[in-house]
């Protein structure tokens, strides 16, 4: 009777051990885990703070990199108001790209089951419509102006994300993704093109290489962040690439936030881009 309840206790003591590893996991787990969101947001503070601290030091100087007369129209700079909201549909633009060519590909993959071979050939249509109409809509721009297409676009590709939001279990590549993808290509084949030839229409021209630099800069630090920011605010966890009744429900509000900023990108076309860039005034000659 005693040797059957020694082993008894021993294997009780091992489980409540195994208890409180686990719970011990579950304490450290979460402690790395607000850590790391303390990490987060110092290093997020710490961008804003490093960029306003260069705008102050470019405003300062003699020489700046970036000229804040670009933004700001004053002198022979160009169209500053038209500069600026040209590259805050950029930031729109390239943020809900971003989203879509980053999230797409998982959720293929994790939901509908797709090998990645089949899931990285979901965002194709985008890029080879791109290639095929770009310079068409860029002619197209120079007799109606931009906003027109910029803001046809956006529409359009909003429409496109929309589509994509409802991907999920059980979806087919030629019914569900091509659609989806194709509005998208379709809206961005109008807009980008139009939307590059507005940045730099309106800068002078001695700004030209400057202000190229500035927006494709711009346009790559929107996709970034969008990437970093919305699926956290979508409810993507860290953990849900494993698990797709997590994953699912976040890639649609993603999917949404990104229409919604096409959206948003197409109103401010609308309202910024009409017409054409107001004239600098010539530089005195030398």
């Amino acid at each position: 009777m005693t040797r059957c309840r020694a082993p008894a206790r021993r294997s009780g003591q091992r489980a409540r051990r195994r208890r409180a590893g686990i719970a011990d996991l579950g304490r450290d787990g979460g402690r790395l885990r607000f850590v790391a969101r303390a990490a987060g947001w110092g290093a997020g503070a710490a961008g804003v703070a490093a960029l306003v601290a260069f705008a102050l030091v470019e405003r300062r100087s003699r020489s700046p990199l970036v000229p804040p007369e670009l933004f700001t129209g004053t002198g022979d700079a160009g169209d500053g108001r038209r500069f600026t909201g040209a590259n805050v549909v950029t930031v729109a633009v390239y943020a809900a790209l971003g989203l879509l060519f980053v999230l797409l590909a998982v959720q293929l993959q994790i939901v509908a089951g797709f090998s990645p071979l089949l899931a990285g050939t979901a965002t194709l249509p985008v890029t080879v419509l791109m290639l095929l109409l770009s310079a068409r809509a860029g002619r197209l721009a120079t007799r109606t102006g931009p906003a027109p297409l910029v803001t046809g676009g956006l529409l359009l590709a909003a429409a496109g994300m929309l589509l994509a939001s409802r991907i999920g279990p059980g979806a087919g590549w030629f019914t569900d993704v091509l659609p989806a993808t194709a509005l998208v290509g379709l809206g961005l084949s109008a807009a980008v093109a139009p939307l590059t030839t507005a940045v730099l229409d309106a800068a002078a021209d001695r700004h030209a290489g400057v202000a190229s630099g500035v927006n494709n800069a711009i346009a790559r630090a929107a996709g970034l962040l969008a990437v970093a920011a919305v699926p956290a605010i979508a409810g993507i966890r860290g953990d849900a690439p494993a698990d797709p009744a997590s994953f699912g429900p976040g890639f649609t509000v993603a999917m949404t936030i990104g229409a919604g900023l096409l959206a948003v990108g197409a109103a401010l076309a609308a309202a910024l881009l009409r017409g054409r860039p107001a004239s600098p005034v010539a530089a005195p000659p030398a």
